[in-house]
């Protein structure tokens, strides 16, 4: 018997007498059933090496390698700054890496529901966008989750290389950090499945947003975009100046052409 604990598949080398002799049985050890039967002659003894995938079986005059390849591996990269503010949204990439006869796809993904506020994702073209199965694309029934499922469709084949799951947008809610974890589910044709639960870069939600270095001074101003070169916003400056003297001249003259109210000599009374 051989054990490959990353992928956690347990291999068994049945006897010729069994029923299923001349054979070498594949476990998945999470749902503890048998997968897959692999024909071989009189095999002995099992050997998995985990980070090949590879299983040696000693069988009659011989050895045979089964290449038992997982589905993929789904990893999570973070789009933008991990530090956000009131109004702004973070986005992650759910991305499928090593996909080896990859058939379908699922995730649940999961934050702190004060902090973030998931939303519906959008799946990347690595599943064939005309000819895949979208099975579910929504915020979960749980606060604070998404979960999202995808299959090829006939006539396409099965997926093999890297590429985008699915991109998630979170906005923030309230100030404070969350981890963004996920259970991927990945299987291939024969319902081989790989799970596994991985931890997204932690999101902080600052309680204030940034300092736009704007003042109430427009000759302060001119002077900070003087010295850093920024110009993108000194027209609300000098524009601003036209508009209120403008504006004040138009208050001004009306508020002069009052009659003026007349002056008592109070030495007189």
């Amino acid at each position: 018997m051989g054990v490959n604990p990353v992928a956690n598949r347990v291999y068994v080398a049945n006897s010729v007498n069994a029923s299923d002799g001349n054979s070498v049985s594949v476990i998945d050890g999470a749902a503890n059933t048998v997968v897959d039967t692999v024909p071989l002659t009189m095999p002995m003894r099992v050997v998995a090496i985990p980070h090949t995938s590879r299983v040696y079986v000693e069988v009659d005059h011989g050895v045979s390698v089964i290449e038992d390849l997982p589905a993929g591996s789904l990893v999570a990269n973070m789009s933008n700054s991990t530090d956000i503010y009131p109004g702004d949204s973070v986005s992650m990439n759910l991305d499928i890496q090593d996909a080896n006869n990859l058939h379908a796809a699922q995730a649940t993904c999961a934050v702190t529901p004060t902090t973030l506020a998931p939303q519906s994702g959008t799946f990347g073209d690595l599943f064939d966008p005309v000819n895949r199965l979208i099975g579910t694309n929504e915020v979960g029934s749980t606060l604070g989750t998404w979960f999202g499922a995808i299959s090829q469709h006939s006539p396409a084949q099965p997926i093999s290389g890297t590429g985008l799951f699915a991109t998630l947008t979170y906005p923030a809610l309230n100030p404070d950090t969350t981890p963004i974890t996920c259970d991927p589910l990945l299987s291939d044709r024969d319902g081989f499945t790989q799970t596994g639960t991985f931890s997204g870069t932690n999101v902080t939600a600052l309680p204030f947003a940034t300092i736009s270095g704007a003042s109430m001074n427009p000759a302060r101003s001119f002077r900070l975009a003087l010295v850093a070169g920024v110009w993108q916003t000194q027209w609300i400056y000098w524009l601003g100046l036209l508009v209120g003297a403008v504006l004040d001249v138009g208050v001004y003259q009306p508020v002069r052409s009052f009659p003026s109210m007349p002056v008592v000599d109070t030495n007189t009374l």
